[in-house]
């Protein structure tokens, strides 16, 4: 059972996990958050705001913790390894957030019976909805990847577990994803408000919009040629969705949206260390 976790890194980023696993909710819970940072200022911050103990020491925050999770930038994650890999224990379960580096590159620095896994929390954590996804490392203990599962399953609709191929492709579509959609808000949010609505009303509506064709294509079997039937509804000369779906095919947008998570995708590779 995970009780303890320890965040090591306590930047902006992490804030976005301390909203929710440093909630007052958790701590009734029994949850106890530790985090780490380097400057004294930041610690300071970040324990007044979350009322948590952040500490300068990565290898002393780890000690007798559940779960360690390490959120450093990726060009500083081989130093953090080599400084705490050494006071890592068996049986601790070590999960890692990083798409772009392999389970394969901190298994070096850890002890063979730590448990180790990929876990990528849903990027709208904060709304307790979204999916999860966990990348066991073969072998992984079962109690361990229970642990996990339970641990997190908390904060999410849904905890997928995915293989080494998927991690890319779960973190380009469920965490990229959302900000290739946020042109489509602007967009109609301006409409809105150019015409006639206040920029609250724009908002609503637009949103609404977006929550009702999740609600209505969850509903359905959303291949290719389900999806194209939808659409041959509204391609009727004429009519004023029709208008729209012209503009938009003449713009090769949904061209344009499969060359964007291409190269999402590719800049992972890239990251990737060698």
């Amino acid at each position: 059972m995970i009780k303890k976790i320890v965040i090591l890194g306590a930047g902006r980023y992490a804030e976005v996990l301390l909203n929710v696993i440093a909630s007052p909710e958790e701590r009734e819970r029994g949850i106890e958050v530790v985090a780490t940072h380097r400057r004294a200022e930041r610690r300071a911050e970040v324990e007044e705001k979350y009322g948590i103990q952040v500490l300068a020491d990565n290898r002393e925050a780890c000690r007798d913790a559940d779960m360690i999770y390490p959120l450093v930038r990726p060009e500083q994650m081989a130093d953090l390894m080599e400084e705490i890999g050494p006071c890592i224990k068996e049986d601790q379960i070590f999960a890692v957030g990083a798409a772009a580096i392999p389970l394969t590159f901190y298994r070096k620095y850890l002890p063979a019976n730590c448990a180790l896994a990929w876990v990528f929390p849903p990027p709208f954590i904060t709304t307790r909805a979204g999916y999860l996804a966990i990348n066991p490392e073969p072998g992984i203990n079962a109690q361990k990847l229970d642990d996990l599962k339970e641990y997190w399953g908390r904060f999410c609709d849904q905890v997928l577990i995915v293989g080494d191929g998927a991690l890319d492709s779960f973190t380009v579509l469920h965490a990229c994803g959302q900000f290739f959609l946020y042109p489509i808000i602007k967009a109609m949010i301006a409409y809105g408000e150019s015409n006639g609505f206040t920029r609250e009303d724009a908002q609503a509506i637009s949103l609404g919009t977006l929550r009702c064709t999740a609600q209505a294509l969850s509903e359905i079997e959303c291949s290719q040629e389900a999806l194209e039937t939808k659409l041959d509804h509204a391609r009727v000369p004429g009519n004023m969705t029709n208008a729209g779906l012209q503009v938009l095919d003449a713009a090769a947008v949904e061209d344009t949206f499969a060359r964007c998570f291409a190269a999402a995708h590719h800049q992972a590779e890239i990251n990737r260390p060698r």
